[in-house]
């Protein structure tokens, strides 16, 4: 008959470090320093960047798009953009033309407001990566 080998009890390091800092997070605060001011980089970049975005005007389809689409001018748009999409959209992007709705009713025909949520939606994705 073959012998068992006993397995090692021995703890993986990475196990101990978290049970010593009781479920805390084990960065140092060093790395937490790094990470905040890499984040604040790409931020201020980012926003450096796209900021003449800012100062735009309607371009291409956006008078199509936004504002001589029914749907997005429409209180009851967003139910339509769900759930009647066949009679009420152009192409079939709901969530994008969810965010045109709620921009609208925000800040009707304003490009200010339309550019500072794009750059935001920019700045968002870039710290996603």
């Amino acid at each position: 008959m073959a012998k068992r080998q006993k397995k090692s009890k021995q703890p993986v390091k990475a196990q101990a470090t978290a049970r010593a800092a009781g479920g805390r997070s084990i960065l140092p605060m060093a790395e937490w320093r790094f990470l905040l001011i890499r984040t604040a980089v790409i931020l201020i970049a980012g926003f450096w960047v796209f900021s003449p975005a800012l100062n735009g005007y309607w371009l291409w389809d956006d008078g199509v798009l936004i504002t001589q689409n029914p749907t997005v001018l429409n209180p009851a748009g967003l139910w339509k953009i769900w759930f009647d999409p066949a009679n009420s959209l152009i192409d079939y992007f709901p969530i994008t033309v969810c965010v045109e709705w709620i921009e609208w009713h925000l800040w009707r025909d304003s490009t200010l407001g339309y550019h500072l949520m794009s750059v935001i939606l920019h700045l968002i994705s870039s710290l996603l990566v």
